[in-house]
């Protein structure tokens, strides 16, 4: 089929266009293009000047696998029930992934991380067997055979068929979190990481510029360059990938996309709805022959806001084909790009066993973020930690002592979080002051709290209901195919629950013991949460969740409840229900959401460090993909429990890498 145009204007092409993405893991703009003072990144400094440079593109989550979703969607995961980091929900029948469409077009589709958050249903028999209807995987070990990555590329679009335009996503991840932060001497590192730098471009320690929401310490200092370094590094491989394109004679007919997955992987960006968190590179470079004259400006820069729901209708939209209906995003490039957007979304929900949730809306200046679940700690025990033992040990000392910096890692370490927070991006651009209690800019909250609750409504999204309640509702079926039944999913009434927990009224304790008698599982489950955010500790409060915790038909109630007792003062009641449901092994779900309540409770869990002990050394099994996606959270937490109360464990023949990290931050924190 002939490229009807690209750009906006037919010019008479007769095969369509390769597509390469380009994406590098847990990045946000510290790139030297886009005016970082410490980035050596000459080749994509030189992309750039080929390229279309977006100043303003935003991942939904500050998470990989949700943002995963979004990419081959063209839809928002709280939308699909896809929001919770790792999860494999049931996709609707009506979804096509990217890839599909594309091979129906005659695309050969290749990919080397997968890791989104859907069970898509997909033929085996049509693809060969590739998961989740790819054509292909990149070959190579994607962590540690960085120096193989362009050939593994370069081998993947030569094993297309004659003539045939391929689609590959190829994620760079030498800046994931996990490959830097948790080496002390920067000689070690270098030897064992910098493989492709050279002396020359090593950070100077003592001269790099630190976010200043993070204390000037030398861990701090260390941390930063490595991060920076990991950058410098993913560039000299964007470079070698770019040259192989060009030595194979297809860069004239290859559209590269270049962006992050999500914000950066530091402690304190990744996993928060921080303009860090989310605010990602993007450049495109679309080859002089398949340009319009109405093209953006190639080596210029674009400052309309792009969101990561917008990637997979523009990938169309460059291709000539249409954008099916059930896509929420709208195309930035191609033959009909829509308007700008005014306002970007983000969202966080569980990452490993930690539930929460939080939602966020930006436009040009302003940044606004919801957290629906303050009372909860988000301060810790996240895979971040691992990759970072010093820097964090340290951090969680100053926070405890009140001695960080403002900003993120300070309200991080602060258990009674705002419910709202408001930056102004033009004076405060690392959000370090939060203006919702400012009368001054009340009309730009109120004006973006309106636009996030209308977004909530309009797109269904599914996070506020419990992930176990959701799921059983859906009984095995897509979670979007049941949010369509008003009745089994009241939007409206789930919103004005949870909104009592942003400022709960003069007798809000009435009205959480009120809605603990619903006829809605939800509802009562976000009573529960709001009786936790207040202390309510009223007679009618205590026997209500103590009537919850051991008669409530939907397990999230339940286990919520049992922590909600432990929060109050009847720590027996509540350990009791918690402790069965990890000894009775039934669901990984509500196991992991017992291990979470156990970790939030403090010195409380000890009693459920030696159940934890015993699910290690003796693994439960189930079957499905969502539990396979759950259970290596649900260990970490295992893991942490044993290791927090002193519970020597059996790992078997080799200790988990992750369980020697918790041992160190251990004896760190002694």
């Amino acid at each position: 089929m002939a490229v009807l145009g690209l750009l906006g204007v037919a010019n008479g092409a007769t095969e369509q266009p390769n597509i390469l993405w380009l994406i590098a893991e847990d990045m946000s703009t510290q790139l030297g293009c886009y005016g970082d003072l410490d980035a050596l990144t000459p080749q994509l400094n030189h992309f750039a000047t080929e390229a279309i440079r977006y100043g303003n593109a935003f991942s939904l989550s500050p998470a990989c696998a949700p943002a995963r979703t979004t990419l081959v969607t063209g839809m928002s995961p709280t939308t699909l029930g896809a929001n919770q980091m790792r999860s494999a929900v049931t996709s609707p029948q009506a979804l096509r992934l990217l890839p599909w469409i594309l091979q129906e077009k005659g695309y050969f589709c290749a990919v080397n991380k997968t890791d989104y958050n859907l069970d898509a249903g997909y033929d085996k028999n049509k693809t060969g067997g590739f998961p989740d209807g790819w054509d292909s995987g990149i070959p190579g070990e994607m962590f540690f055979a960085d120096k193989s990555f362009p050939e593994d590329i370069a081998s993947t679009w030569r094993k297309r068929k004659s003539g045939q335009p391929f689609f590959l996503m190829a994620t760079l991840a030498r800046t994931h979190e996990s490959r830097y932060g948790f080496l002390q001497d920067p000689n070690d590192y270098h030897r064992s990481y910098c493989r492709q730098l050279t002396p020359e471009q090593f950070q100077n320690r003592a001269a790099i510029h630190l976010p200043p929401y993070m204390s000037d310490t030398t861990a701090s200092r260390e941390y930063w360059a490595q991060y920076q370094e990991a950058i410098t590094d993913m560039d000299h491989l964007v470079g070698e990938v770019l040259d192989l394109l060009k030595s194979d004679g297809l860069d004239e007919n290859t559209i590269v996309f270049f962006f992050g997955d999500n914000g950066a992987g530091v402690f304190g960006t990744k996993g928060y709805l921080t303009d860090q968190g989310l605010h990602v590179p993007l450049m495109v470079r679309v080859p002089q022959t398949l340009r319009s004259p109405a093209a953006p400006q190639h080596g210029g820069v674009e400052k309309r806001l792009v969101s990561f729901e917008d990637f997979a209708p523009t990938v169309l939209s460059l291709i000539g084909e249409p954008v099916p209906p059930m896509m929420q995003g709208k195309p930035f490039l191609g033959l009909e790009p829509a308007a700008p957007r005014k306002l970007s979304f983000g969202f966080r929900d569980r990452i490993d066993s930690q539930v929460t949730m939080l939602r966020s809306v930006r436009d040009e200046r302003y940044a606004y973020v919801r957290n629906f679940l303050p009372h909860r700690n988000l301060s810790a025990r996240l895979f971040t930690e691992m990759s970072a033992p010093e820097f964090c040990v340290e951090t969680e000392k100053l926070g405890h002592a009140d001695k960080l910096p403002a900003g993120i890692l300070k309200t991080a370490y602060n258990l009674a979080r705002p419910s709202e927070e408001l930056y102004d991006l033009q004076s405060d651009p690392w959000e370090l002051h939060n203006l919702a209690t400012d009368e001054q800019y009340r009309p730009q909250l109120e004006r973006l709290r309106k636009a996030l609750i209308d977004h909530i409504v309009q797109t269904g999204d599914l996070g506020l209901l419990p992930e176990g309640e959701m799921l059983r509702l859906s009984g095995g079926g897509a979670p979007f195919d049941m949010a369509q039944d008003t009745a089994t999913f009241p939007i409206s009434r789930l919103l004005e629950a949870a909104d009592l927990i942003r400022q709960p009224p003069p007798d809000a304790e009435k009205e959480f013991v009120r809605r603990l008698g619903d006829g809605n599982a939800a509802i009562r489950w976000w009573a529960v949460q709001g009786l936790m955010r207040i202390d309510g500790k009223s007679t009618e409060a205590l026997a209500g969740l103590e009537r919850l915790s051991r008669e409530d038909e939907s397990p999230d109630v339940r286990i919520a409840s049992a922590e909600a007792l432990c929060r109050a003062g009847r720590v027996d009641a509540g350990l009791e229900v918690l402790l069965k449901t990890i000894k009775d092994r039934q669901d990984p779900l509500e196991m992991m959401a017992a291990l979470d309540a156990l970790i939030q409770i403090g010195d409380q869990a000890k009693p459920g460090a030696s159940l934890a002990k015993g699910i290690i050394e003796n693994p439960p099994r189930f079957k499905g993909a969502n539990a396979k996606k759950i259970v290596p959270a649900m260990m970490f937490s295992c893991g942490w429990l044993c290791e927090e109360f002193g519970e020597t464990v059996d790992y078997g023949k080799d200790t988990p890498w992750w369980v020697k990290r918790m041992q160190h931050i251990l004896e760190l924190q002694k």
